[in-house]
């Protein structure tokens, strides 16, 4: 996932907007679901717990130290603050990663704009930053893997979109926020 990035820092996997209790109830309202399937809704939350299952064990097996921000309950959606906290009070600081997948608005309706809404982004804060150089080994390795198209913004010389998002702005390691598609 990292093969230009230059050490192997821990990484603290974040999979954003919760998960489902024990009553199978979801437990971020706003992060619904991707789709209806034969086994009903598929939520952000719990896909991107998936996916960060799976990138612990790629990483580890890589020799990467990886830790998640998450309380005990796997369902919990950790606050902002909290995920930051657990990142800052981590030696060395790790590369924070938060895993999300796009929302298209409820209110837009089915039409050309939903169709056309595909793609992964990578995000940092603004400006020139420490998290610049972990993106752009992102975004390379995910636009190899051609799993989706890939989204950018060039403006700034490189292709991750720069975004004022909390857990980028406060985390005062290199942090990066991953949207891996479209719900």
């Amino acid at each position: 996932l990292f093969p230009s990035y230059p050490s192997l820092r821990p990484v603290l996997l974040d999979p954003g907007h919760g998960g489902l209790d024990a009553a199978g109830r979801y437990v971020t309202p706003g992060k619904r679901y991707v789709f209806a399937g034969p086994q009903g809704p598929v939520y952000e939350g719990a896909q991107m717990r998936v996916l960060a299952e799976f990138l612990k064990t790629w990483l580890e097996g890589q020799g990467v130290t990886v830790s998640y921000s998450l309380g005990n309950d796997p369902a919990e959606d950790v606050p902002l603050r909290d995920r930051v906290a657990q990142a800052n009070g981590m030696n060395p600081r790790p590369l924070f990663v938060s895993l999300h997948s796009n929302a298209l608005s409820a209110d837009s309706g089915p039409g050309p704009g939903q169709t056309r809404a595909r793609g992964i982004s990578v995000y940092t804060s603004p400006g020139q930053t420490k998290s610049d150089t972990a993106a752009g080994s992102i975004w390379a390795a995910l636009a190899d893997a051609n799993l989706l198209p890939m989204r950018k913004d060039t403006r700034d010389g490189d292709f991750d979109f720069e975004e004022n998002f909390y857990v980028l702005r406060e985390t005062k390691g290199p942090a990066v926020l991953i949207e891996l598609g479209f719900h």
